[in-house]
């Protein structure tokens, strides 16, 4: 009886080698359809656009020193099917330091870059801004600062400029890309700079033209007694 129980009759065999066929066809498939998704997803990728942000320095107003910063946009990859809104948005980061205290403000600024064109480009140019004398604002600023820092009070500056451009691919997929003086960085740490900026100044902005030291003195936060009040 044993011996016949561990017979296998051809029907069975026939059986167990069309499952295994079964099996082989499945792992095929699935590996063929995995395959067939990655080089979906990799031309994807291959098919968005490159946004190089760059600045430089020009005479506009001056004819002996630079005095304007200008912006160029630049698509060096894949064209877009649609660009949609180019939001340029400009901090300065102010610090001062007072003993071992340090106090940081991300002053809102309204025109540091402004003029936009309507319609951006696809592919190269996309925008380039000319806000004139903006340069030459800021650095009267920052030596504003060096002028008031004393030996127990420092006063540092330092410009952050954001980029966000929205766009649509060629796959009618949308998409937000930030960018930190021309380098590409998170949407998660953009936003944090606002709410920073926000938690001290609000909804207010300031005009670089008109921003002066003086004016910010009723955000410090740092007491009589050099201790941080939060």
């Amino acid at each position: 009886m044993n011996k016949n129980k561990l017979k296998w009759s051809a029907s069975d065999i026939l059986a167990s080698v069309a499952i295994l066929v079964s099996l082989f066809a499945l792992y095929v498939s699935v590996k063929q359809l995995w395959l067939q998704e990655g080089q979906y997803e990799s031309q994807k990728k291959e098919s968005q656009p490159i946004f190089d942000i760059s600045t430089y320095l020009d005479k506009v107003e001056n004819d002996t020193i630079p005095d304007t910063e200008i912006l160029t946009i630049k698509n060096i990859g894949r064209e877009a099917l649609a660009i949609g809104l180019i939001q340029c948005e400009t901090f300065i980061k102010y610090e001062e330091w007072s003993y071992q205290d340090k106090q940081t403000l991300y002053i809102p600024v309204l025109d540091y870059f402004a003029s936009h064109a309507d319609q951006p480009g696809l592919i190269g140019e996309v925008i380039t801004d000319v806000t004139e004398g903006n340069r030459m604002e800021y650095d009267r600023f920052r030596k504003d600062c060096e002028e008031n820092s004393r030996n127990l009070n420092r006063y540092t500056c330092q410009l952050i400029n954001f980029v966000r451009i929205c766009y649509i691919d060629i796959y009618d997929v949308d998409h937000e890309v930030y960018f930190e003086n021309g380098q590409k960085c998170s949407k998660e740490y953009y936003e944090d700079i606002v709410k920073k900026s926000r938690d001290d100044f609000q909804d207010r902005y300031f005009k670089l033209a008109f921003l002066t030291f003086d004016e910010l003195k009723e955000y410090y936060k740092i007491d009589k007694n050099r201790k941080m009040v939060r």
